[in-house]
């Protein structure tokens, strides 16, 4: 068995923490200590000069507001991904084929603890996507699109299409004194609903 295997998520993210520089971006520290991490081992290998590399997809999870900061700030995106690169190919032989990012719903509810302040809890109930994107919008740098999504119905059932894939049915229903948004900002608030759901969805307005 590969050595990386061996390995657990939990400890892959200890390890990510460890390389957090003391004048990191703040929102970058954020991203990596709140994240949820999952990794799908050995998805691919290739010949590099020190032999050969077994190369790793690792998934990292995070809230609507931390996926929207993160989406809104390249930067950010490019750090967090570099960090984590850096702590798989501390392991010879080892590296991160990819770095991919999506929205774990689990973490966009919170509780109060006496000891660590907010901790995430599991997700019961369905998820509020008006909320959702707007805490996503509002972190990624559109207060006037977050705020149409607040007021907006937005709504989403799982469906599945003629060749048995799934994707999910989106209505998405502006508040009245909301329909005269400017194109741009529907682009914005779907391509916002793409990366909280995934991007096989269909939207109806």
């Amino acid at each position: 068995m590969n050595a990386m295997s061996a390995i657990s998520a939990d400890a892959l993210h200890t390890a990510v923490l460890a390389k957090l520089g003391a004048h990191e971006d703040p929102r970058t520290a954020k991203v990596l200590r709140e994240c949820v991490v999952s990794i799908e081992h050995h998805v691919s290998d290739w010949e590099a000069s020190s032999g050969r590399v077994v190369g790793h997809r690792v998934r990292i999870g995070l809230s609507a507001a931390l996926l929207g900061a993160l989406r809104g700030h390249p930067h950010v995106e490019d750090e967090v991904t570099r960090i984590v690169g850096v702590a798989v190919s501390d392991r010879p032989g080892e590296a991160a084929s990819d770095v991919l990012f999506h929205h774990e719903p689990a973490l966009n509810r919170r509780i109060s603890t006496p000891y660590r302040g907010e901790a995430p809890v599991a997700q019961r109930e369905p998820l509020d996507l008006s909320e959702l994107a707007s805490d996503y919008l509002a972190a990624f740098g559109e207060p006037g699109v977050a705020a149409l999504a607040k007021g907006a119905l937005i709504e989403a059932a799982p469906r599945v299409g003629r060749k048995g894939e799934p994707y999910q049915d989106v209505l998405l229903v502006f508040a009245p004194e909301d329909r005269g948004v400017y194109p741009t900002q529907v682009l914005v608030l779907e391509s916002c609903l793409r990366d909280l759901l995934g991007s096989n969805i269909h939207i109806a307005r």
